[in-house]
């Protein structure tokens, strides 16, 4: 089934970040930072699971869920916050269960990152 248009709708909302931070260069300084953060992160959270250390992955989550605010459309903010919100008081296999479906759009929005830092160097 071929997907509707909000769901290959963009995750990256670079209008947003610029009302939040300002200037092309410090948008561009801080996606690398968020691009660092979830190439780091998502396969951190996922051992973090595999382990059953949600605490763990809750401190991972909690920061991202702070900042995907100034990247990105209220869906994947609203997920994000979703699955963090887990992360304080279910089980490990829980927000693990949260996490398979945020992470594909975690994975997507890194990609679209990607292709705008490519396309906007600074």
């Amino acid at each position: 089934m071929p997907q509707s248009s909000a769901d290959s709708a963009p995750y990256l909302f670079i209008a947003r970040a610029m009302e939040f931070i300002g200037d092309e260069p410090r948008v561009a300084e801080m996606l690398r930072m968020l691009l660092d953060s979830l190439e780091s992160d998502i396969p951190k959270i996922w051992k973090l699971l595999d382990e059953d250390d949600v605490k763990g992955a809750n401190r991972l989550l909690h920061p991202l869920k702070g900042f995907i605010p100034v990247f990105c459309t209220d869906k994947l903010v609203d997920h994000v916050a979703v699955v963090e919100i887990l992360s304080k008081d279910c089980t490990a296999e829980q927000v693990k269960v949260a996490f398979t479906t945020v992470a594909p759009e975690l994975e997507r929005l890194k990609e679209e990152v990607r292709q705008y830092l490519a396309q906007n160097p600074s």
